[in-house]
């Protein structure tokens, strides 16, 4: 059996989510249920809960869900995360797949949503201990996406810099255009293309942040042939130009 944390800020949404659980076919999985109101409690909770499973909102006082999720990940935890967040904000969706969250549920969320993800959840937790329905003992991380979608994933991490298209993806992780389209869309919500997109965004704003090279060599960088394009897209995306952005931000002078 399980254990499951709720971390909430509302009371009402903690409640709700626990009497779906109870009212669940799920109900039977779960050795306990508790709640937190913060990431900061959360951090504090999980060593003596040892959840196996959280539902993490992310907009909270102090430590939001994904702070808190960092630093849970960073101290060894290898809890199956589900957001559920009013915010669907594509940059929190890819931090979120980059700490191991397996689903991202938009607030108010349902009743027959939740009972799903939650299945999901615990099916995660019973394939990585071998299908025996009881927590895996050997302290291993549990892989929480499928296979075709962490290689995608590290595929584009590792090559943003570069021009990517479909066939350069399918050819390395050896499964077909559609296969990749449609499988990276069920699991993130998102397009491939989107995910590259984002992770060329962070990248340029660590770049602008941290470092002293100009935009046109920023924009090469990440993968852009034309500075002029790459701006128009920055500014598109983050709502301010690499120079404003870089002006408003830059940490080295």
């Amino acid at each position: 059996m399980y254990n499951l944390l709720l971390v909430d800020d509302e009371k009402l949404e903690r409640e709700a989510l626990t009497l779906f659980t109870k009212k669940s076919s799920l109900a039977a999985k779960f050795s306990a249920i508790e709640q937190c109101a913060n990431g900061n409690e959360l951090v504090k909770k999980v060593p003596e809960f040892k959840p196996d499973i959280i539902i993490l909102d992310i907009k909270m006082p102090g430590l939001n869900g994904l702070e808190a999720l960092q630093k849970l990940r960073e101290d060894g935890s290898d809890a199956v995360v589900i957001i559920s967040s009013a915010y669907n904000q594509f940059d929190f969706a890819v931090k979120a797949m980059q700490l191991g969250v397996i689903n991202f549920l938009v607030k108010p969320v349902k009743e027959a949503v939740f009972v799903e993800a939650l299945g999901q959840a615990v099916s995660v937790l019973e394939k990585s201990s071998g299908a025996t329905g009881e927590p895996n003992e050997t302290g291993g991380k549990t892989k929480q996406f499928p296979e075709s979608v962490q290689k995608i994933c590290k595929y584009i991490e590792e090559n943003y810099k570069k021009p990517i298209n479909l066939d350069d993806i399918a050819e390395h992780c050896s499964y077909s255009r559609y296969h990749i389209s449609h499988i990276f869309h069920d699991v993130s919500g998102f397009t491939v293309f989107s995910y590259l997109l984002e992770v060329r965004m962070q990248k340029a704003k660590e770049l602008l942040q941290n470092s002293s090279l100009s935009i046109k060599e920023i924009s090469h960088e990440i993968g852009f042939s034309d500075q002029n394009y790459f701006s128009n897209v920055f500014k598109r995306q983050i709502g301010l130009s690499p120079v404003e952005f870089r002006t408003k931000f830059r940490k080295i002078f």
